[in-house]
């Protein structure tokens, strides 16, 4: 009876060059989906959003082409907590 969370990243928005970089993403349209099931029940949410994204540090940027599933997720988990954190 655990609850199943998984990150689905629907589009992600690019500048093609911001200063010196090119391939810059902007913004981040994922959903954010829960699944349980219990005994012969099944039960599913899911919730759509987009992030903006701060302005690129250079010195840490990854370009379009080169970010993986866990860097988006990451980013977008710690979006989420910072917003949390605001909120408490």
């Amino acid at each position: 009876m655990a609850i199943n969370y998984n990150w689905v990243i629907s589009q992600l928005e690019c500048k093609a060059q911001e200063g010196n970089l090119t391939d810059v993403v902007f913004i981040i349209h994922y959903r954010y989906q829960a699944n349980e099931t219990d005994g012969d029940k099944s039960y599913f949410a899911e919730v759509y959003g987009t992030v903006s994204c701060p302005n690129p540090d250079p010195e840490h940027f990854t370009a379009y082409a080169d970010l993986t599933q866990a860097q988006v997720e990451g980013g977008l988990q710690i979006f989420w907590m910072f917003l949390l954190c605001k909120l408490i």
